[in-house]
């Protein structure tokens, strides 16, 4: 792979190996890379989306939280979601008044948004023939950190958007505590999905790249991640989820990371200029 930061172009460290794979970081922005091997993973399936459809609920409280962010900058317009999965969350921007269209590459996921009543394309969005200029919001809800080349993809994003347009994402933060304590064995490092592995700083200096200035980043931990975390505490105690125990134990430490800037999940809102 190109050794050279694709948000700062400064140079790739080792960091370690996880499941035998490489993990590289960057000097400079933290930005992190996993070494591929082997074919790029194809999603006319993909293995999470019964975890999707199963635990909506749980789905549906954590976008809530996502909704009210965004609706403090743009109230309703036309959104597109890239992944979009089983389409919750454009479900709730739908409710909001959005005009909402999909894009999802697995096929069970894509049917199951379509008897939600939400358009989706069953492609990639790199291979998605879509107007320019056409659409006020784009969501990349925990999708970059598996693109083979953001830059490419929000490049395009960028096109597609209208004038001072907005683009939300929704990644894994690889300057949380819990990343910078285990490293390349980070719990969401996933090696054989996840690609990139972003920090703040690193998805900051991405944006303005191609065109954007970031407008909103906070970071979240635990049941913080969620819109109710007081209904998730109930929510996995009475479906009997073994989430339930790691929500009580963590629930205080999970306050302090993120008030501290340095929870697992990062979001960010930045637009067009």
């Amino acid at each position: 792979m190109n050794r050279k930061c694709i948000s700062c172009g400064k140079r790739f460290k080792l960091l370690g190996e996880n499941e035998g794979i490489k993990i590289l970081q960057c000097k400079a922005c933290g930005l992190g890379a996993t070494e591929q091997r082997g074919k790029q993973r194809q999603y006319a399936a993909y293995h999470r989306d019964q975890v999707y459809i199963k635990e909506k609920e749980q789905f549906r409280n954590i976008f809530e939280k996502r909704v009210k962010i965004i609706s403090e900058f743009k109230k309703t317009g036309k959104v597109l979601e890239i992944g979009s999965s089983t389409g919750i969350f454009l479900s709730l921007l739908k409710q909001q008044d959005w005009e909402v269209q999909g894009i999802e590459p697995s096929k069970p996921a894509a049917s199951a948004a379509q008897k939600r009543k939400i358009p989706t394309i069953v492609a990639t969005f790199e291979n998605a023939d879509i107007s320019h200029n056409s659409f006020d919001l784009i969501i990349f809800n925990h999708v970059l950190e598996h693109m083979e080349n953001p830059l490419e993809v929000l490049q395009k994003a960028n096109a597609v958007l209208k004038k001072d347009g907005l683009l939300f994402i929704d990644a894994p933060n690889f300057a949380s505590l819990t990343a910078r304590i285990w490293g390349a064995h980070w719990a969401y490092i996933l090696p054989k999905e996840h690609r990139w592995h972003f920090t703040p700083q690193a998805l900051s200096l991405l944006l303005e790249k191609v065109g954007f200035k970031m407008l909103y980043c906070e970071t979240h931990s635990g049941v913080w991640n969620y819109g109710n975390p007081a209904k998730e505490i109930w929510q996995s105690l009475i479906k009997l989820r073994k989430r339930f125990f790691t929500n009580i134990v963590t629930f205080l430490p999970s306050f302090i990371v993120t008030k501290m800037g340095m929870g697992s999940g990062v979001t960010v809102i930045a637009q067009k200029v």
